[in-house]
């Protein structure tokens, strides 16, 4: 009798090759599946940013919000160019002395740049004094200091379309920081000067800061315009205030 064949022990051998797509172990058509969808997702995503980017792009007023959010700009404000003049020649210079009580008593006399030299140089004697350690005249200190806040608060009271002036712009940084040094020094000293006039120094100091803000708010002042010798609540003000645009150069 022949030998039986164990059972089990040769078996038909597969030809060795990859199955075919699909068949096989079945995970061919799985990955294609997988793939597929990732494609059609990443289509999807694109078209859907495209559609969203074409929305903000087609309406500003979106666009604006996203980029001040994320620390950006839809613009770069430019102060660049001549930005102060000359003081004595500002047109307003003469504006002022007419309209100011404390200035407008020898307006018909001098001219409006003599009478600012009168002021320039009532700072200038003021200063020597204090440095050789002079006396000095209290009553002509808080008169000087008055004149010169007749000016600058009729300066910063004005606009934009008369600020952005370079001969303006200059007599109101000079004005203002004259005024505010002297009035700084003189309320600190208390009882050297009248009730009154401390009163009406601290009015008028007042207005003028606030008028400075606004000012540079809308960058019709910029920290630039100032010196290094400025007065300490105009310095304040310089740091603590961002132009937000810029009136003297509309977009």
């Amino acid at each position: 009798m022949p030998p039986v064949p164990e059972f089990g022990r040769r078996r038909h051998r597969l030809p060795e090759h990859d199955p075919e797509p699909g068949r096989g172990d079945g995970t061919g058509g799985s990955d294609s599946l997988m793939a597929t969808f990732k494609l059609a997702a990443a289509g999807f995503a694109i078209a859907a940013l495209a559609v969203g980017g074409w929305t903000l792009l087609s309406a500003p007023e979106r666009l604006a919000p996203l980029l001040s959010a994320i620390g950006g700009s839809s613009h770069s404000l430019d102060f660049s160019g001549d930005r102060l003049g000359r003081a004595s020649t500002a047109p307003l210079l003469k504006v002022c002395i007419d309209m100011e009580p404390y200035l407008n008593g020898s307006a018909n006399e001098l001219e409006p740049a003599d009478i600012l030299k009168i002021l320039e140089g009532g700072d200038l004697q003021s200063r020597g004094v204090g440095l050789l350690g002079g006396k000095v005249n209290r009553k002509a200190e808080v008169s000087l200091a008055l004149s010169w806040g007749g000016l600058a608060d009729c300066v910063y009271r004005q606009g934009a379309s008369r600020l952005c002036d370079i001969d303006n712009r200059a007599l109101a940084v000079e004005a203002g920081s004259s005024f505010i040094r002297r009035a700084d020094r003189i309320v600190a000293g208390g009882g050297q000067a009248a009730a009154a006039d401390l009163q009406t120094m601290r009015a008028i100091r007042d207005r003028v800061l606030e008028a400075l803000q606004r000012h540079l708010h809308s960058g019709v002042l910029v920290a630039a315009d100032f010196s290094s010798f400025t007065p300490t609540e105009i310095r304040n003000a310089l740091k603590a205030t961002e132009p937000a645009r810029n009136d003297c150069k509309p977009l």
